[in-house]
Formats: structure tokens, C-alpha cells, sequence
């Protein structure tokens, strides 16, 4: 809300162009979601049952999993952007303002493959506090700055606005990173169960 509320200063051209963005964005990144909804639960599994080194093998999958369809997305925002805000709108004006917003923001559609599966692996690992602090954190202290920021001084253009949210998102990737070090091991690997004997 607030980062609307800022790029609609930019005009009515602008507001439109960043709708249509949102939508591709959040459409994007849809397949990403899912592998982390599916790797939380996972994750839950294996740490009752003692088995965090599995879940660590289904935390890599599921971001190479998700790098293929962000990757995928990156791409044909690169090539075609145009074409893909046009598939919402027939003015000229906010086809181009939002082609220049969709190159500079997908490449969130890469970055959030890495930090929405590690937020699903420490939910589900016991450690839910900390994807919500470090979202907190990049959103207050990156995001919305750094909106306001290329908003006043990217001439008037969607595209500098565009990086805020993939830097936002390398932000909570090193927290993601840092946090997962820090804790280690030992804060990682659950319960103390032994894997279940199959002999």
C-alpha cells in the first residue's frame, strides 16, 4: 500500500503501469510459491522424524526447481516485455512505462526462488520468527526507501523503481544466509528420532 501510494504520484500513467506489472509479477511468481508450500510441509516431516539432511536435499530442489520457471519468467521479461504489458492494456504510454518497470523487477522472479524456499525451510524447521522479521526488515529499511528514493529521482521513469524489490530481496537473501549459518547445524536438524528402520 504505501509503495503504491508512492509510485501514484508519478501520474496516472504510471499507476497503471505498475497494475499491470504487479499482476505479471505475481503470476510469475506462482510456481515458486508452491514449491515453497510443498517444502514447508516437508520440512515439518523430515524434522519430526529426525531427518533434517533430507529436508536440506528438498530445500536445494525445490530452489532449482523454482530458478527454472523465474528464470524462465526473467527471460521473456528481457525479450518481451512490451508484448506482456500489452497483453493488459492498448495504451501506448503505459506499455512503454511498464516495460521498462517489468525488466527492472523480475528480476525478483529469480531472487525470491532462493528466499521464499529458505523462509519455507525454517517455518517448517522450527524457526518461524525470522522469515517475518527479515521481511519485516528488507521492506521497511530497503523496499519502501529505495521506492521513494527512485521515485523522485528517476526522471520521472518506472524503471529505477523496478530494482527495489530484487534488492529488497538480496537483502533478506543474506539475512536468509546469515541467519542459516548462524544457527547451524545443531538448530536445523530437529528432533532427535531416528530415521525409520526399513530392515
Amino acid at each position: 500500500l504505501i509503495i503504491t501510494a508512492i509510485l501514484n504520484g508519478l501520474g496516472l500513467v504510471a499507476a497503471a503501469a505498475v497494475g499491470v506489472v504487479e499482476k505479471l509479477i505475481a503470476f510469475s511468481m506462482l510456481p515458486t510459491t508452491a514449491f515453497a508450500a510443498a517444502l514447508s510441509a516437508m520440512t515439518a516431516q523430515h524434522r519430526g522424524a529426525g531427518m533434517m539432511g533430507r529436508a536440506k536435499r528438498c530445500l536445494k530442489m525445490a530452489i532449482a526447481l523454482s530458478l527454472v520457471f523465474g528464470a524462465g519468467c526473467f527471460l521473456a521479461a528481457q525479450l518481451q516485455a512490451p508484448a506482456l504489458v500489452g497483453l493488459f492494456t492498448g495504451d501506448p504510454r503505459v506499455v512503454a512505462a511498464g516495460s521498462g518497470y517489468l525488466r527492472a523487477y523480475s528480476a525478483d522472479c529469480m531472487a525470491v526462488c532462493f528466499v521464499f524456499c529458505m523462509n519455507a525451510f525454517l517455518s517448517g524447521g522450527g524457526h518461524p520468527v525470522f522469515p517475518l522479521v527479515h521481511s519485516l526488515l528488507s521492506t521497511f529499511l530497503v523496499r519502501i526507501p529505495l521506492s521513494f528514493f527512485f521515485s523522485r529521482s528517476g526522471g520521472g521513469t518506472l524503471t529505477p523503481v523496478g530494482f527495489a524489490a530484487p534488492l529488497a530481496t538480496l537483502f533478506s537473501l543474506l539475512l536468509c544466509l546469515w541467519y542459516m549459518k548462524k544457527v547451524g547445524s545443531s538448530g536445523l536438524e530437529g528432533g532427535s528420532a531416528a530415521a525409520p528402520s526399513h530392515g
